[in-house]
């Protein structure tokens, strides 16, 4: 997987993308494709618990992020 850090409704968390190779989906040979946002749920500074949102069509671009990252393409900047 591919990981970048966003903020997600005040909280951390990170925008996840994985190998095409490994999804149902699949993609550009050797890249990834979006799989899902996810928010941390902290306590205390310590993860308490993990939010997914799987519709990553809706929720990637709101973000400012591909679903497709090219192979060797570097991570992108969130807004």
């Amino acid at each position: 997987s591919r990981v970048v850090p966003i903020e997600v409704s005040g909280t951390r968390g990170f925008a996840q993308w994985r190998r095409a190779s490994e999804t149902p989906r699949g993609g550009p040979e050797g890249g990834h494709v979006a799989w899902a946002i996810v928010a941390l749920d902290v306590i205390d500074d310590r993860i308490a618990g993990l939010t997914y949102f799987l519709d990553t069509a809706r929720f990637f671009p709101r973000f400012g992020l591909p679903l497709v990252l090219a192979p060797g393409e570097p991570l992108p900047v969130p807004r």
